[in-house]
């Protein structure tokens, strides 16, 4: 909700009921002569109605939470979804279309020139609708920053001035639940919201819930409040803080767990790690704790307390990994065969004597590979030796001839030179020229995926879509020869061209042949 500057020359206010601001925005404009009035009172009234349907949300929040005795209850979240209507198959197209500039033009470039149908185009980018529709369908959990309530300006008196909108207010009640208990038991009697959030902001319990440190000075000019001051609560400076935690769930991530550690110099607390050396700075460390600890558990689903009734057995599965077990010989499974020594001689009665004619092909031919190993004879190293030191000293008398060097400078030469100009040739054809280039080539290879797709379908549309793409294919030779032509025209190589295009010529003749042959 917002509302025009006090002393602008017209008098408006904007209330958006959703997340989108150009389809969930409504601006009303007041044009009596008692506009700022009757703005003021509107805005008033919108204000409390958004209150009481946040107040009688967390209500029916508390209500449903209470009656769910044995769960562990994660700090309550209201979470909503990214889109207030259900998403529709085209609505998944169109995010992905604007997301995905090349997608967009080459479904322009086939779909609205009426080459292929929605379904035929959508057809194996399915994967890209699911994506798109998991991260539509996510849903904004609680923020991690800590809220903290920071002055925008100031007003005519020189106060400093915060804005509290009826998301902050709710966000104020999600970070601190003694606010929203001040809230429920104070507004609208005896104070309305105006004034609870005035008095709020110059009170002791806002200066206690800043997440910045406090200095003493500050803390001794603020005024007492009678309302506010009886929700203050003991400042959590102590030794042990005043919100215990709540137990681990494994005993691996508790770091209090080490008893065993000190069997020898005993079970006293470690005071070298203890956190807080200033007593002034434990409060706000605490505050942080707590508030890493409701995001965690924000985004925990409600489970069950596990029922101990032997501590023993759960230090002892918590304990139990199977990384420190040593390997388990498998003996395997024995399979109940019946007369199976019967079936590995002569085999069933049908097919006896072929496997028997198996069993002696293969017994002689492990006899003749047997017979060939034990025939080598021993390598004579000696010998070996001996034809390697005179090889070597024949090596230096070798005069390679000059036309053999020659041809192989020259192949050498070639190679770099070819190499060069690859690589030092710039590519001086239009933009226009390469755009139309680019089209094609995106529209021929989707044409080829189409093609394979239903080479294999066995339903009658499949082969009609078969038909058409191969129609398509056969056309892509009559459409390179205008590009070459343009190219030649404007004084470029038009082989540059069929170059480009040879990669995808190839693909396509291979597939119009496979078609003409299932033809």
């Amino acid at each position: 909700m917002f509302f025009s500057k006090p002393g602008s020359a017209s008098t408006s206010m904007k209330v958006m009921d959703g997340p989108d601001p150009k389809l969930n925005a409504y601006t009303f404009v007041f044009t009596s002569s008692k506009a700022v009035a009757e703005g003021n009172n509107f805005k008033e009234m919108i204000t409390n109605i958004l209150t009481q349907n946040i107040a009688q949300q967390q209500a029916q929040a508390a209500r449903e939470q209470a009656a769910t005795a044995d769960t562990q209850a994660a700090a309550p979240v209201n979470i909503t979804p990214r889109a207030d209507r259900p998403l529709s198959v085209n609505d998944l197209r169109k995010f992905v279309l604007l997301k995905r500039a090349d997608l967009a033009a080459l479904h322009r470039e086939l779909v609205i020139t009426g080459n292929l149908t929605e379904a035929e185009f959508w057809a194996g980018r399915e994967h890209l609708l699911s994506a798109e529709e998991s991260i539509e369908r996510q849903r904004k959990g609680r923020p991690t920053q800590m809220l903290e309530l920071r002055g925008a300006g100031t007003n005519e008196k020189g106060d400093i001035k915060i804005t509290i909108t009826p998301e902050r207010a709710q966000q104020i009640f999600m970070e601190y639940p003694v606010v929203k208990r001040a809230y429920d038991e104070n507004v609208p009697d005896p104070l309305s919201p105006v004034e609870f959030w005035t008095r709020y902001l110059s009170s002791k319990l806002f200066d206690r819930n800043q997440a910045s440190s406090r200095s003493a000075a500050a803390q001794h000019s603020i005024k007492d409040d009678p309302i506010f001051d009886k929700y203050l609560q003991k400042e959590d400076d102590g030794d042990e803080p005043l919100h215990q935690r709540p137990p681990p769930s494994t005993i691996l991530i508790d770091l209090n767990a080490t008893n065993e550690d000190h069997g020898e110099t005993g079970n006293s607390k470690d005071f070298t790690m203890k956190a807080g050396g200033l007593r002034s700075t434990l409060p706000l460390i605490r505050k942080f704790n707590e508030h890493s600890t409701n995001v965690l558990d924000a985004g925990l689903q409600p489970s069950k307390r596990q029922r101990i009734e032997n501590t023993d057995e759960l230090y002892y599965s918590q304990l139990d990994m199977e990384d420190l077990r040593g390997p388990i010989n498998d003996a395997g499974i024995q399979l109940g065969l019946q007369a199976g020594s019967q079936m590995l001689d002569s085999g069933n009665s049908e097919n006896g004597a072929t496997n028997g004619q198996h069993s002696e092909v293969s017994i002689a031919k492990v006899h003749c590979y047997f017979d060939e190993l034990t025939s080598l004879k021993p390598v004579d190293t000696r010998a070996l030796a001996g034809t390697l030191r005179s090889w070597y000293n024949q090596l230096s008398k070798f005069a390679p001839g000059k036309k053999p060097v020659e041809d192989a400078f020259t192949s050498l030469s070639q190679n770099v030179t070819e190499r060069v100009n690859v690589k030092s040739r710039k590519n001086n054809l239009p933009e226009d020229l390469l755009q139309a280039m680019a089209n094609l080539q995106t529209a021929t290879s989707e044409f080829l995926r189409q093609f394979w797709s239903a080479l294999y379908e066995e339903k009658e549309a499949g082969k009609d879509r078969l038909d058409k793409m191969a129609s398509y294919l056969s056309s892509t030779h009559s459409k390179i020869a205008p590009m070459m032509t343009a190219a030649r025209n404007q004084g470029h190589d038009p082989q540059v061209v069929r170059d480009a295009f040879m990669p995808t010529l190839d693909a396509v003749n291979k597939a119009l042949a496979i078609y003409k042959a299932r033809a």
